[in-house]
């Protein structure tokens, strides 16, 4: 099989309608390799005395871009010579192949192109820290650490997601409560440490979430899970 490859480095997104000749010993269509991020154009079966091919593509406004001759059995086209500047675009592809018997196979297919735009990431910084059995206070150590590590990583602008959690233990209200309670604690110790620093451009976000198994960070079977469910965790998002 001859085929001319084109390199998606980016990603490519394509769908053919192939429009084939009669011809009972060849075939062209379209080819795409997930692994490789390939797509391409293929004549097959063709008899071992293939010689050469020119393929051509032209796009909606007419103009026309030609690679080859080729020989090899394969040949890759990096996508930026092909799309140039452009996110997406139709083209007609058209591939002829010269054989040594001097018969000439010409078929054509039409390409809808998209180079595949990755989708913008937000990074999120996350902390957590652990709170006493049914206790709503930071203990010392924790606001030392919220004031004097958490917080300044908090850049200009930026958003704060705070999160509280409990163990099972207790009544379900009452844990609600003491989640929202734990979360508003943690909120109040950034907010003076932000005040201090004299700035006030930080949005906080504060959800409680009590025992709710199907949000908690561990499962609570063991007394470690619930250990750590006690928890408060933070997200900085810039």
């Amino acid at each position: 099989m001859s085929l001319l490859q084109l390199d998606v480095q980016n990603g490519l997104v394509f769908t053919n309608d192939i429009k084939n000749q009669s011809d009972p010993n060849s075939g062209f269509g379209a080819y795409y390799s997930t692994n490789r991020f390939y797509a391409g154009f293929s004549i097959s079966n063709l008899l071992e005395n293939n010689f050469s091919e020119i393929t051509q593509l032209t796009d909606e406004d007419g103009k026309l871009q030609k690679y080859g001759p080729f020989t090899d059995d394969k040949v890759t086209v990096p996508i930026k010579s092909i799309m140039v500047d452009k996110l997406r675009g139709n083209y007609i592809a058209t591939l002829t192949a010269k054989m040594k018997i001097g018969k000439t196979l010409m078929r054509q297919t039409k390409l809808h192109l998209e180079v595949a735009v990755a989708p913008k990431v937000e990074e999120v910084m996350r902390f957590s820290i652990i709170f006493e059995f049914d206790d709503a206070k930071s203990i010392a150590i924790n606001e030392k650490y919220l004031t004097e590590i958490v917080t300044p990583k908090i850049p200009i602008g930026g958003k704060v997601i705070i999160r509280g959690f409990t163990d099972i233990i207790g009544e379900t209200d009452h844990n609600q409560r003491l989640s929202l309670l734990r979360a508003n604690d943690v909120q109040k110790v950034m907010e003076a440490a932000l005040t201090k620093a004299g700035r006030n451009d930080v949005t906080f976000e504060v959800n409680a979430y009590g025992e709710d198994e199907k949000t908690s960070p561990f499962e609570n079977k063991l007394p470690e899970e619930r250990f750590y469910n006690r928890t408060v965790i933070i997200d900085i998002e810039k």
